[in-house]
């Protein structure tokens, strides 16, 4: 297993494609989706699939112990770093 890594959306696509891992954390399934055309109203940029990643690294940031380990055997690392940010913006880490 290879040591520390710190979560990212190439990471959770890899995720997303394995079926086990989608058994496992079922909403993994929406990174791997077509993301509908959500966009910004002063840009005109899609914001849609940003938001997608932030909801699985929020939901994979509080998982159990149990959940945590599979997590990391399906990445083959012995730690996992999750960034966040808060309602206030504020970033928040937590490690697996």
């Amino acid at each position: 297993m290879a040591g520390k890594a710190v979560l990212d959306n190439a990471m959770i696509e890899r995720l997303a494609r394995n079926p086990e891992a989608v058994a496992q954390f079922p909403y993994l399934r929406i990174a791997g989706e077509r993301q509908r055309s959500g966009k910004c109203g002063s840009c005109g940029g899609g914001n849609t699939r940003r938001n997608a990643f932030k909801h699985i690294k929020a939901m994979l940031a509080g998982i159990t112990p149990d959940q945590a380990a599979a997590i990391k055997r399906l990445l083959s690392v012995d730690s996992l770093e999750i960034i966040t940010r808060d309602r206030g913006g504020k970033l928040a880490t937590k490690v697996l």
